[in-house]
């Protein structure tokens, strides 16, 4: 019995390992060829890490493109987007989850029903509605922070509705009688009680609608222009005509990438409670 399970320890932690491996290797490679020269680049030879690291690759791409005006652009999108989302998808997934009104089946299955269409079938139709309502009102529109926030928010708060209800599912009614019994309004109960309990899945879902949002690039492509552009748009500019400075590239890449991983290695404990709080209804 002990070999077995030591054999299966081992089979799990050679499992982990390889895919570990699978999942960080192009990140290795893509901070690899950060480092690269334009020469060591366009090499035959095969090399993660190049023998003389250029770290001016880290420098340079502030200079060469306007990364920081980029970089802003779509952190103030994304955030805006998330809150926005958030309040909407709180207050709409607590009644979906504790009330019992006519039509409450059909928006529900409504509001997932929009998830089962591809974005791209979207573009189009958002953009000439975009593009008549500001010639009927003579007010710029496209090109705008706003028009790519509520884009971006259309398509986040159905998700974020069903995330939300799933975990408000979880939460006893008793909880909020009891506040109720105290002393406690309606309003009061679900600010005071509910709310706080709530904070794993408003977590992850505030996660997914802030990747959501940082890294689209489709709606972006059309909805932005030079002064809203996204930092997703914005990595096409260290592709020139005839040659493309993978080096700065890949160095941009990992830089905008942080904020991803640093929000879920700050927020971890919450996310996964949030991802799997809602999975087993009690």
């Amino acid at each position: 019995m002990k070999k077995n399970k030591i054999k299966l320890g081992v089979f799990r932690w050679i499992s982990i390992g390889c895919f570990l491996l699978f999942i960080l290797l192009p990140v290795l490679w893509m901070f690899g060829t950060s480092l690269k020269s334009p020469a060591e680049q366009y090499q035959k030879e095969v090399r993660f890490f190049p023998q003389i690291p250029q770290w001016d690759n880290y420098k340079k791409i502030w200079s060469s493109v306007p990364l920081a005006k980029y970089f802003g652009n779509s952190l103030f999108i994304a955030l805006c987007t998330v809150a926005i989302c958030i309040v909407i998808s709180i207050f709409a997934a607590y009644a979906l989850s504790k009330f019992r009104f006519r039509g409450r089946q059909v928006f529900g299955i409504s509001a997932l029903f929009t998830q089962l269409m591809p974005g791209v079938l979207y573009l189009l139709p958002i953009y000439i509605m975009m593009v008549r309502l500001q010639q009927s009102i003579g007010i710029q529109i496209t090109g705008t922070y706003g028009a790519l926030i509520l884009t971006y928010a259309t398509f986040g708060i159905p998700f974020s509705i069903w995330m939300m209800r799933s975990y408000f599912d979880t939460i006893p009614n008793e909880l909020a009688e009891a506040g109720q019994i105290d002393g406690c309004s309606r309003m009061g109960t679900f600010f005071r009680i509910v709310l706080p309990l709530a904070a794993p899945g408003i977590a992850a879902t505030a996660m997914y609608i802030f990747i959501l949002a940082w890294n689209e690039v489709l709606f972006a492509t059309v909805l932005t222009n030079e002064t809203t552009r996204t930092y997703a748009i914005g990595l096409r500019e260290f592709e020139k005509q005839y040659t493309k400075d993978y080096g700065q590239l890949m160095a941009a890449s990992i830089i905008v990438s942080a904020p991803i991983v640093a929000l879920f290695f700050t927020f971890q404990k919450l996310i996964v409670s949030g991802l799997t709080g809602g999975s087993v209804k009690e």
